[in-house]
């Protein structure tokens, strides 16, 4: 992908434009699973929320309600994401040692 942003500056909201607009090119419809990781997950959130897929697995997704609202200004927003997708999965490793 030509001009991929910087990975150093991961919390601006040109990843999720940029990954948003590679998919657009790929054409994913109603018969497509889409799959990301870390910032691409996000991404494939946000364009679930705006297109009707199959369904979503997402791995190693960043953060939570709070860290999306705090790093893109919004939150998810979930019942789109459940009306345009069959299903999303994550797969994620919780290092908690409490």
């Amino acid at each position: 992908m030509e001009d991929f942003p910087n990975p150093y500056h991961t919390m601006t909201k040109r990843w999720e434009n940029t990954w948003i607009e590679a998919m657009r090119s790929f054409k994913p419809d109603e018969n497509t699973v889409l799959i990301g990781h870390g910032s691409g997950a996000e991404a494939a959130l946000r364009f679930i929320e705006e297109h009707k897929v199959k369904g979503c697995i997402l791995v190693a997704t960043p953060g939570d309600e709070y860290y999306a609202g705090e790093r893109h200004g919004r939150l998810y927003r979930w019942e789109s994401i459940k009306m345009n997708s069959e299903f999303v999965v994550q797969f994620h490793r919780c290092e908690c040692y409490v």
